[in-house]
């Protein structure tokens, strides 16, 4: 047990992903087991190892004879209904649509999702067609792609609807609710969007990080793309919105390129008050730890696996939250015959899978997220800022539209900095909030 504590990170991959041990029922494993005496033989193999899964480790304590009865009721769709909203059983036929690859595809960089049976845009992926437009809002209601109404279909559909080739044009019909509210037509034409999980950039000399999903290697990756950062690099901006998680194993390493090895994690805690403490202790000992200035940006949509990152680093002062309260996912779930080294259960499952809560998760100070979320340091939210062409026209209330004024040598003028400043406050406020803060906070610890 020692020796598994100075390796929590092989400790929790073990508890979360790696194939449980088990034995064929035998007539000797029955007779020490009621339930399978009771109910083997009505359920067979594959169900009622299922249900015994579920008895044996789900996080809150359920009979077993409730859920034989709700098998009878509806089958494993009765059973997991039962259980919490992140618990599910996946039939063999449905994988291809719950394993969705991240590749480039000709669109136009918006991301949406469905409110009240409304498909509404979420999210602008920076440099897209949509962003570029400057006509487009997040909170714009989709009613129909080209003369296709979304009206009854889903969110899925009107994404086929609006991928297509590049360079080719798409006619969108959007809401955007008022008052007054206004209807409108747009087009725009198609460009490759880069789709993939972790993706980066540079804004001025502030390395940009987007991590949309936690997978096996995005620690590793993370790493390669901060140290091939430009040497002028004064911080970084890990944006973790609308990254609803992944794999606790990523979660634990990206919090430990930016901690010193004894630093706290947090802890898992599951069924008999079994509790796991894990550290930062893992990172290669060739590894330097990650010293630059870290914003990390989040929103309702960032959840699990991006509130431990973001509550870990909050806790321990080494990044500062900007954005929007998070989702409140703080469970971890165990999967069952997903990952190909689980010969056992995907042998019962027969190309099935499952995965069932079986742990509450707990930030380094002690509390929990779990229909919380974690709260930002700075609280912002992600509407439009004002564009530069509205702050140098007339518009604005300024020395400048004074009839008779003196006037400036720099009037009317920007430069390049000031320029992309006042765009990136166009186009994304939290994204911009990030990069001030790290830039004055560079400024000041130059004086």
């Amino acid at each position: 047990m020692k020796q598994l504590l100075q390796a929590p990170f092989l400790l929790i991959f073990i508890l979360i992903f790696a194939p449980y041990a088990h034995s064929e029922v035998t007539a000797e494993k029955c007779q020490k087991d009621p339930d399978c005496v009771n109910y083997y033989g009505e359920l067979g193999n594959k169900n009622f190892e299922v249900l015994k899964e579920i008895r044996d480790r789900y996080v809150e304590e359920v009979s077993f004879e409730k859920l034989v009865a709700a098998f009878r009721q509806g089958g494993m769709a009765r059973v997991f209904s039962l259980l919490d909203y992140h618990s599910e059983y996946v039939m063999a036929a449905q994988k291809d649509k719950k394993n969705k690859a991240y590749k480039p595809f000709g669109g136009i960089g918006i991301e949406m999702g469905e409110i009240n049976q409304k498909i509404t845009i979420f999210g602008l992926i920076r440099n897209g067609p949509a962003i570029k437009s400057g006509k487009i809002k997040r909170g714009d209601i989709i009613l129909a792609v080209e003369d296709k109404s979304t009206k009854g279909i889903s969110k899925d559909e009107v994404n086929k609807l609006i991928r297509g080739k590049v360079g080719q044009d798409v006619v969108l019909t959007l809401l955007r609710e008022g008052p007054p509210p206004l209807e409108f037509t747009i087009t725009l034409t198609r460009e490759l969007i880069d789709d993939n999980i972790l993706t980066s950039d540079v804004i001025g000399n502030i390395g940009y990080i987007k991590l949309r999903q936690f997978e096996k290697g995005m620690s590793a990756k993370m790493r390669e793309i901060i140290s091939d950062f430009p040497a002028n690099t004064v911080g970084l901006i890990l944006d973790l919105r609308k990254n609803l998680g992944g794999a606790l194993t990523e979660a634990f390493r990206v919090s430990a390129l930016f901690l010193e090895r004894e630093q706290f994690i947090g802890k898992i805690v599951q069924r008999k008050r079994i509790i796991q403490n894990f550290a930062a202790g893992s990172r290669p000992e060739e590894s330097e730890r990650i010293t630059l200035p870290l914003v990390i940006l989040v929103d309702s949509l960032s959840a699990s696996a991006s509130e431990i990152v973001a509550s870990t680093l909050q806790d321990n002062n080494r990044a500062v939250i900007i954005g929007m309260p998070t989702f409140g996912k703080a469970t971890s779930q165990s999967l069952y015959g997903y990952y190909e080294n689980d010969e056992y259960w995907k042998g019962v499952l027969q190309g099935d899978y499952f995965a069932i809560t079986d742990g509450l998760i707990y930030r380094p100070n002690g509390k929990t997220l779990q229909g919380k979320g974690l709260i930002p340091d700075i609280i912002i939210a992600s509407g439009e800022g004002e564009d530069v062409e509205k702050i140098m026209s007339e518009e604005i209330v300024s020395e400048r539209i004074t009839p008779g004024h003196l006037k400036g040598e720099e009037e009317s003028t920007l430069t390049p900095d000031e320029k992309m400043r006042f765009e990136l406050l166009k186009e994304d406020r939290q994204l911009y909030a990030s990069f001030e803060f790290l830039r004055i906070l560079n400024r000041r610890q130059k004086t």
